[in-house]
């Protein structure tokens, strides 16, 4: 199934029945309002790059007005095509738009970048927090040089980034959520959409991190620099390793042939970051692939893992590296096996066996 497919499932189902809806008393369409919201939408729909962004943007749209409308006038909503939906595209539901696949220098719409950080409303503002199970993921920035009250500039032609805290009648404070992202998450990826002037789309600049807060007057900006270097500063080694988790999730919830496409471009070598301790960047698809292989039983001693885990119900495995990685070892999968926790603290511990 293509993603133009998906397009016109949703539009022909929900879309057109309400733009072409007459009242069979009197004739009369749709409130101009609500008609001019669902050409909004469709315009929406029509802009989605592949079939997870636009299941995502179905499934969690709230109720509102229109939702009403359409509800009172016994017309289809996204919440009555959403099963038949899911079963329509069951394939395609994981294939999501990711920043960290777009090139450097990639000519993006604002629409698009809209669509990455999961706000499908042009005036919610520059910055766009990535929320997924209850977790910051990562920001993205929309960035323009030119026009408005307070200019962003490049401090270092594409390296390092002077931008403006969100404001709301020219009140900057450092408790409005957009900007307590970055503040209170001094580590997280930012990406960064940059253009001249409003007129053009945004270019991809690269992630880059927050380095400090500077005030001029009533105005705060945000200095931010690329993460081009090795080490970069990021929160303790406990909020590193739950963001693993979280993309270990994501990871196992792809097919292992998408884990191992990625897996055959991804680098042997672990980056390396400056926490509370040094700690190693570890590839979730390893992780991943490592305890699909094993499927539930350790691979030293052989017997099933000693519990299921709270959260899914899968068979509690820790992924151990062969050659660790502190000794220089690859985080690959021929260099991972997954252990029961005993056989794991032998590893580490007692007599190995690998």
């Amino acid at each position: 199934m293509t993603i133009q497919e998906a397009r016109n499932f949703v539009i022909d189902r929900v879309i057109e029945p309400a733009l072409n809806f007459e009242d069979a008393a009197t004739g009369a369409p749709l409130p101009t309002k609500v008609v001019n919201s669902l050409k909004n939408t469709r315009l929406w729909i029509e802009r989605f790059p592949s079939v997870g962004d636009l299941y995502r943007y179905i499934s969690s749209t709230k109720p509102g007005n229109t939702y009403r409308e359409l509800r009172s006038r016994n017309l289809g909503t996204f919440e009555d095509i959403l099963g038949a939906f899911e079963q329509e595209f069951a394939t395609e539901l994981n294939d999501f738009l990711d920043p960290e696949a777009i090139p450097l220098g990639q000519i993006v719409d604002a629409h698009t970048v809209n669509i990455l950080g999961r706000s499908y409303d042009l005036r919610s503002g520059g910055i766009l927090p990535v929320i997924e199970n209850d977790r910051l993921m990562y920001v993205l920035i929309k960035c323009t040089l030119t026009g408005g009250k307070y200019q962003n500039r490049w401090l270092r032609e594409n390296e390092a980034l002077k931008y403006y805290l969100k404001s709301i009648e020219d009140t900057f404070r450092e408790h409005y959520k957009d900007n307590a992202a970055i503040i209170d998450n001094p580590g997280i990826p930012i990406h960064a959409f940059v253009r001249v002037t409003s007129d053009e789309p945004f270019t991809y600049r690269g992630v880059f991190r927050y380095v400090r807060l500077h005030r001029e007057r009533r105005a705060m900006w945000f200095e931010l620099s690329r993460t081009d270097q090795e080490h970069v500063a990021l929160p303790p080694a406990e909020a590193i390793n739950g963001t693993l988790q979280v993309q270990v999730s994501k990871s196992q919830n792809d097919s292992s042939e998408k884990r191992k496409k990625r897996l055959a471009k991804a680098s042997k070598k672990p980056r390396k970051i400056l926490a509370a301790v040094e700690v190693f960047v570890r590839n979730p698809d390893v992780i991943a692939e490592a305890l699909e292989i094993a499927n539930g039983h350790c691979q030293a001693c052989g017997i099933p893992g000693p519990f299921e885990r709270k959260k899914d119900g899968t068979i509690y495995l820790e992924v151990h590296h062969k050659v660790p990685l502190a000794d220089g070892g690859d985080d690959t999968v021929e260099n991972a096996i997954a252990l029961c926790p005993n056989c794991h603290r032998n590893e580490h511990y007692g007599a190995p066996i690998f």
